[in-house]
């Protein structure tokens, strides 16, 4: 939960809810382990759609160029995961920032 505190790094004691949303995100692409995995995600998600919505309509297509839109992003991920994934050259880093824009294009609607 976003109430857990963390028990190291720079930010050791603080609360997860606390913590600047840029040292999560550097501790999950760090490979952070369980419990504070699903707290960090949680307190990322709450934090993501306070400000999802103005993204949604920004970002949002007309409804007649909607399904090629959709489209453009469902084979750029592909495109991306065959050189991102670890099995094919790429990294586990930039593999799981590929995931992480994915997950957030489907949260807010886009795919």
């Amino acid at each position: 939960m976003a109430s857990d505190r963390l028990r190291f790094g720079k930010f050791s004691g603080h609360r997860v809810a606390d913590v600047p949303s840029a040292y999560l995100v550097w501790l999950i692409e760090h490979g952070i382990e369980e419990p504070y995995w699903t707290s960090i995600r949680q307190e990322l998600a709450e934090r993501l759609s306070l400000t999802l919505e103005p993204a949604r309509e920004i970002l949002r297509p007309p409804p007649h160029l909607a399904p090629t839109f959709r489209e453009l992003l469902v084979l750029g991920y592909k495109q991306l995961a065959k050189t991102a994934h670890p099995d094919h050259g790429g990294d586990v880093a930039h593999m799981q920032a590929v995931n992480a824009v994915r997950a957030w294009a489907r949260e807010a609607g886009l795919v």
